[in-house]
């Protein structure tokens, strides 16, 4: 049985995980050591550019992890302040533990579906 998290969430515009790569991978290390996993190196991720077509929006970040479980990843959008983001397991993940971790960040609004897949 594999797990797979899914998560949307809102959030204040001015949080920095919505810009800033070092909060985005300390996201995802906090992610999976919460949840018992072990990272195969470190978290890849990128900051685009401020959007052309926005006026003093800065970009957003992308990340992802690869874990001997399998992987973990964050896209983000602060034009409209919110992440997503997924973690794929063959561990069984406890959703209310991973609620709770999701949470710390003060969601405005939040979508999290946890799928069991064979």
């Amino acid at each position: 049985m594999h797990s797979h998290i899914l998560l949307k969430a809102t959030l204040d515009a001015s949080n920095p995980l919505l810009t800033n790569t070092v909060f985005g991978s300390s996201f995802l290390i906090e992610w999976i050591r919460m949840n018992g996993m072990n990272i195969i190196g470190k978290p890849v991720m990128h900051k685009f550019e401020t959007q052309k077509d926005c006026v003093n929006k800065p970009g957003g970040i992308s990340g992802i992890a690869l874990l001997c479980e399998s992987h973990v990843s964050i896209h983000t959008y602060p034009e409209i302040q919110t992440i997503y983001a997924d973690m794929f397991s063959c561990k069984i993940l406890d959703k209310e533990k991973n609620l709770s971790f999701i949470k710390r960040y003060e969601p405005k609004s939040m979508d999290f579906d946890l799928i069991f897949r064979n």
